[in-house]
């Protein structure tokens, strides 16, 4: 019944989300609510509404309602999010809301940001990414448990704010790490927020359906910053599954997670590498993320890029799952092909050594009319 209840859930989610990006979409044109190019930082085409978020947000919203009224209907316990989740996750939506129309600063976004990691980590002690037990200087592991958390959660949020760069990327990175990480979470038989995750991957596939190449409508902050927050949360039981600490067992709860949202934690660690060697902030907006290179160095079109990038997810997600799933072995030949992988990747990308330029127009791909 209660599986019945989830695909019911994920089919209105993706149903509501097709029909409310339309909407939302629509009314964003008609009041002139526009994400402008200016080719420096933003490289689409057209001026472009970018107020998606909102209509996942909703999407969940009612996917979630849904569910939870067959669970009354069908008289089963329903497997839904804790109040601190939806409270944290409401603190991040609503800065991102205000992010979209009134362009907050980075400091007050962050603000917003922190407040919101904070509801959802000080409220219970299982909201933690566990660490081995220590005490030094009077610090314990309790203490920077808590520090690690929060980090992990303000990492993984901007993370996904910086790699919505190209149409359909964000979300379609979203969608991969949530179909790896309740892979993992099926194999071990932990189910932590799946109602959560597989009603969110209906939004984020009707989204898809608009913002995909050539998207007519963005995500915006509120989607990035809420997808990110969910992502970030929704590894946690990654880091805590093995609940003590010996031998490999540390490197067992870190690596899935890692390894599944790799290429935005890559993106961001390399932009703010490049940024402080170049003595620039590291919030200063540039061309010079993963995505950029793909299409300024190989020459790739901008949806080959996206498409290339999805792979990319999809072979970390997958070394994720196989790293779970391995013996010692298993592990070590995993992390090596990874290793090899990504190394071969970043050098044939020259991450480091290409200085920040305009996007060249040659790479666009202009339509006559886009359809709105």
């Amino acid at each position: 019944m209660e599986v019945l209840a989830l695909l019911v859930g994920f089919l209105c989610s993706f149903v509501t989300a097709v029909g409310c990006t339309k909407m939302v979409r629509d009314l964003a044109i008609r009041h002139e609510l526009l994400d402008h190019p200016d080719l420096y930082r933003k490289v689409h085409e057209v001026s472009t509404p970018r107020f998606g978020g909102i209509a996942m947000v909703l999407s969940t919203l009612v996917g979630l309602g849904i569910y939870l009224l067959l669970a009354l209907i069908l008289d089963f316990s329903p497997n839904l999010p804790d109040g601190y989740i939806l409270a944290g996750a409401f603190v991040m939506v609503l800065t991102g809301v205000l992010d979209d129309f009134l362009h907050l600063s980075v400091r007050h976004k962050l603000i917003g940001q922190i407040v919101a990691t904070l509801i959802f980590v000080m409220s219970d002690v299982t909201h933690r990414i566990y660490l081995p037990e220590f005490k030094i200087m009077g610090i314990d592991h309790h203490t920077v448990a808590i520090l690690v958390t929060v980090l992990w959660l303000l990492g993984i949020v901007n993370a996904m704010n910086l790699i919505d760069g190209l149409d359909g990327l964000a979300a379609g990175i979203s969608v991969i790490a949530i179909v790896w990480f309740t892979a993992i979470y099926a194999s071990q038989q932990v189910i932590p927020n799946t109602v959560a995750g597989i009603v969110l991957l209906g939004a984020l596939l009707g989204f898809l359906v608009y913002n995909f190449r050539p998207a007519s409508i963005f995500m915006g902050d509120t989607g990035s910053l809420t997808i990110g927050f969910f992502l970030a949360v929704y590894a946690i039981p990654s880091f805590n599954a093995p609940f003590y600490f010996s031998g490999t067992a540390l490197a067992d709860a870190w690596v899935p997670a890692i390894l599944i949202l790799g290429l935005p934690i890559l993106d961001t660690l390399s932009s703010v590498f490049r940024r402080t060697l170049s003595r620039r902030s590291i919030f200063a907006p540039d061309q010079d993320h993963i995505h950029h290179k793909v299409v300024k160095v190989w020459g790739l079109s901008h949806l080959s890029a996206v498409l290339l990038l999805y792979g990319v997810g999809f072979f970390l997600g997958f070394a994720a799952w196989l790293y779970a799933n391995s013996g010692g072995g298993g592990k070590v030949i995993t992390l090596l092909i990874v290793a090899g992988g990504l190394v071969v990747f970043f050098i044939k990308l020259r991450v480091s050594r290409l200085p920040s330029t305009v996007w060249p127009s040659e790479h666009f791909e202009v339509p006559n009319e886009r359809k709105l």
